[in-house]
C-alpha cells in the first residue's frame, strides 16, 4: 500500500503502528485517504479561511497533555458527535484529527483546511449547514522502552480502547453552529469536561 495512504490513516486516527495494524478493518478510510492523497498529488489543495481553535483551562488539567485531538461535526441530534464516528461506515459523522504534544492549559491548537478528515477529506469539502460541534482529546501516555526509544500511546483505562469513552479524556459540551468554510473567522472551542472513571464492580458478600 502507498506510504502516503498509510500516513494519511495514521495521521487521521493516530497511533502510528497501531493504526497500521488496523488497516484491514478500515477499508472506507483507506479509500478516502487514497482519494485525498491523489488529489493533493495532482495539486488540488484548496485553502478555506475557516479555522477552529481548541483549548482547555487549568481547572480541567493544570498540566500539559499529549494525545490525539479530534474535531467532531454531526448533523444528527440523536447523540453526542463523539458517539457517531465509525471507521468502517460511510454513515459516519465527520471527524478531523491532529496530534498534540505538550499542549498547555490556555493554549489553542488549530484546525484548518490542511487537517485531514473523514468521511470528507478536509474543510474544503464540508457543506454549508448547521452542525453539532464537539472536540475531544484522547490522551496519550509516555513509555520509555528498554532500547532507549520513547513512544507515546493511548492506554486502555478499562473501557476497551474506546477513545470516545476512555476515562480521563477531555471533551467539550456539544454546540450547535452554522458552518461555512468560506467564512473568514475562527471558532473557539473549550474542552470543559472529563470522562469519569469507570465504576468499580460491586462486590457481593459471601
Amino acid at each position: 500500500m502507498d506510504n502516503g495512504v498509510i500516513g494519511c490513516v495514521a495521521r487521521l486516527f493516530g497511533g502510528g503502528v497501531m493504526a497500521q495494524k488496523r488497516l484491514v478493518a478500515m477499508p472506507l478510510i483507506i479509500i478516502a485517504c487514497a482519494v485525498l492523497v491523489g488529489a493533493r498529488a495532482a495539486g488540488f489543495t484548496g485553502e478555506t479561511p475557516l479555522k477552529v481553535a481548541v483549548s482547555f483551562g487549568p481547572e480541567i488539567s493544570p498540566d500539559p497533555l499529549d494525545g490525539r485531538l479530534l474535531l467532531l461535526l454531526s448533523t444528527d441530534d440523536s447523540a453526542e458527535p463523539r458517539f457517531q464516528i465509525s471507521d468502517t461506515s460511510l454513515k459516519s459523522q465527520q471527524v478531523f484529527g491532529i496530534d498534540v504534544e505538550g499542549m498547555k492549559p490556555g493554549e489553542e491548537r488549530i484546525f484548518d483546511s490542511n487537517v485531514l478528515g473523514y468521511p470528507e477529506g478536509s474543510f474544503d469539502d464540508l457543506r454549508i449547514g448547521t452542525y453539532d460541534v464537539q472536540a475531544l482529546l484522547h490522551k496519550y501516555e509516555t513509555f520509555r522502552r528498554a532500547d532507549g526509544h520513547v513512544v507515546k500511546l493511548p492506554m486502555d483505562r478499562g473501557e476497551g480502547q474506546q477513545w470516545n469513552r476512555a476515562p480521563g479524556n477531555l471533551y467539550s459540551t456539544p454546540q450547535k453552529m452554522q458552518i461555512s468554510v468560506q467564512e473568514n473567522k475562527t471558532i473557539h472551542i473549550r474542552l470543559d469536561k472529563s470522562v469519569p472513571p469507570i465504576p468499580a464492580p460491586a462486590t457481593r458478600n459471601m
